[in-house]
C-alpha cells in the first residue's frame, strides 16, 4: 500500500510526498530495497537514512530517516528469499531528519555551552556493522576517550551514541543534562512503537471485516479469490413496507434508522459467528457454513439461531409514528461459488442457485417470520446440539407454494429453538 506523506498542519510550508510512482513496483525483488527485504523478517523498527528523497516534480527531502516496521500477522504471507513470512506488509515512517536538527536548536545548545559533540547510529543486526554519522559540531574530530563521555540509546537494530566534550575535557553536571536527553529520546521511539502497533492491529481487524481470512491471503498473494462451497446456509431479510415508511422519512432519517436496525444485526453476526455478506437498502444478507472447521448443519443451526435473534431485536424498533417496524425473513442451504469481483473497492460475493433461492424464500415469507427450503429444514432437523421447533407451511390451497422459476415448492417455518441439555 503506497500512500503520500503529509506533515502536519502545524509545520510551516507542508511537504507532499508524492509516492504514487511505486505503485506496482516489486519492491522485495529490487536488489536498490535491500532495506524492505531487512525489513519483513525483523521483529521490530528498521531504521534506513539519512538520505534524499527526491520526487518526480523536484521536490523533497534532502535529510531523511526511514523507519519501518513488519505488519506481521497469521494467516498472511510474504517470500523474502524462499523463507515464507507471516507478514501484511510494512508502516513506514519518514522524517525530516534535518529540520528535526535544526528545530530541536541541537547545535546552538552545544555551542552555547562551548561543547563538541558527534552523533551516530550502529546498526547491529546487519551482516557487517554500519556506523553512520547522524550529526556532528565541526570542531568534533578533537573529542576522545579522555576528553568526553558517550551516551547510548538502544532501539530494536540500532545504538544511537551521543558522543559530547571539550578540548580539556569537562565537569560531570553535563550527565544529567545529557541522561535527560536519552530519557526524551527514548520515549519518543517508544511512542511512535506504540501507535505503529496500534495501526497495526486496527488494519487487520478492518481487514478481517472486509472478507474472510482465506480471500485476504490469496488477494495479497496476488491472486484470483474463487471458491466453492458444497453446502452453504444464506440468510435474507427485508423490511416490511420499506416503501411507505421511506416516503414519510427524510433521507438522514432513513439512514439513522436503518444503521440503528443493522448495528444491532451486526452484533448479532459475531455473537452467533455467521458471515455478513452485505446490505442493500433494507435488505440485509448472511451466510454460515464456509469456515472449514464448520460442518454444513453447524452452519445452518448458527443462521438459523441468528434470525430468530434478529427477530427479536426487531420487536424492538419502532417507525418515526410509533408502529412497529417489522421484516420478512428467508433461508436456503445448498452449494455456492464466492469470490472477490473487480479491482476497485472489492468486494466478496457469493453466486448461484442458492443464493436466489434465499431471495425468494425471504420475498414470499410472512412478517415477522423465518421461512426456508426443505434442504435447511433438513440440517436443522438433525441438529444434535439445538432442537428446532419448525412446521410445514400451509394454505388453503395445500400445502407448499409457487416459487418463481421452481414452480410449487414445501417450505418450512422456523419457530423457536432450544439448546440440548
Amino acid at each position: 500500500m503506497i500512500h503520500p506523506l503529509i506533515n502536519r498542519d502545524e509545520n510551516d510550508a507542508s511537504l507532499i510526498l508524492d509516492n504514487s510512482g511505486a505503485i506496482g513496483h516489486d519492491l522485495l525483488n529490487d536488489p536498490n530495497q535491500e532495506i524492505v527485504r531487512e525489513t519483513v523478517p525483523a521483529s521490530g523498527f528498521v531504521i534506513d537514512g539519512p538520505l534524499a528523497l527526491v520526487q518526480s516534480n523536484g521536490t523533497g527531502v534532502e535529510d531523511a530517516l526511514i523507519a519501518r516496521l513488519a505488519i506481521h500477522m497469521a494467516n498472511n504471507s510474504l517470500i523474502v528469499d524462499e523463507v515464507d513470512y507471516e507478514c501484511w506488509g510494512f508502516a513506514v515512517i519518514i522524517i525530516d531528519w534535518g529540520k528535526l536538527k535544526k528545530k530541536s536548536g541541537l547545535y546552538t545548545k552545544f555551542e552555547r555551552e562551548g561543547l563538541e559533540f558527534n552523533m551516530t547510529r550502529t546498526d547491529d543486526d546487519a551482516a557487517e556493522k554500519k556506523v553512520k554519522e547522524m550529526a556532528s559540531s565541526l570542531g568534533a574530530g578533537i573529542l576522545t576517550d579522555s576528553n568526553s563521555i558517550n551516551i547510548t540509546l538502544t532501539t530494536t537494530n540500532n545504538m544511537w551514541t551521543l558522543t559530547v566534550g571539550k578540548e580539556g575535557g569537562f565537569k560531570q553536571k553535563w550527565i544529567t543534562w545529557l541522561s535527560v536527553v536519552a530519557v526524551t529520546a527514548s520515549l519518543i521511539f517508544s511512542w511512535m512503537f506504540l501507535l505503529l502497533l496500534i495501526s497495526k492491529e486496527q488494519c487487520k481487524q478492518l481487514l478481517w471485516k472486509m472478507m474472510p481470512k482465506t480471500a485476504i491471503k490469496k488477494l495479497q498473494r496476488g491472486g484470483t479469490v474463487v471458491e466453492k462451497h458444497d453446502m452453504v446456509t444464506i440468510f435474507f431479510s427485508d423490511i416490511v413496507g420499506y416503501t411507505e415508511i421511506a416516503d414519510c422519512l427524510t433521507p438522514i432519517e432513513i439512514m439513522c434508522m436503518l444503521n440503528k436496525l443493522y448495528t444491532k444485526f451486526d452484533k448479532l453476526v459475531e455473537k452467533h459467528d455467521v458471515y455478513k455478506v452485505e446490505t442493500i437498502g433494507d435488505a440485509y444478507m448472511v451466510a454460515g457454513g464456509m469456515a472449514e472447521d464448520c460442518n454444513s448443519i453447524e452452519g445452518a443451526e448458527k443462521v438459523a439461531a441468528f434470525a430468530l435473534s434478529a427477530l427479536e431485536q426487531v420487536k424492538t424498533m419502532r417507525t418515526k409514528n410509533g408502529s412497529s417496524l417489522q421484516i420478512r425473513v428467508g433461508l436456503a442451504s445448498g452449494p455456492v461459488v464466492a469470490g472477490v469481483v473487480g479491482t476497485a473497492m472489492p468486494r466478496y460475493c457469493f453466486f448461484g442457485d442458492n443464493v436466489n433461492m434465499a431471495s425468494r424464500m425471504e420475498s414470499s415469507s410472512e412478517p415477522m417470520r423465518i421461512q426456508c427450503t426443505d434442504v435447511t429444514y433438513c440440517l436443522l432437523s438433525n441438529s444434535e446440539s439445538y432442537n428446532f421447533k419448525m412446521c410445514q407451511r400451509k394454505r388453503k390451497s395445500g400445502l407448499g407454494i409457487h416459487i418463481k422459476g421452481k414452480g410449487r415448492m414445501q417450505t418450512y417455518w422456523i419457530n423457536s429453538f432450544e439448546r440440548v441439555s
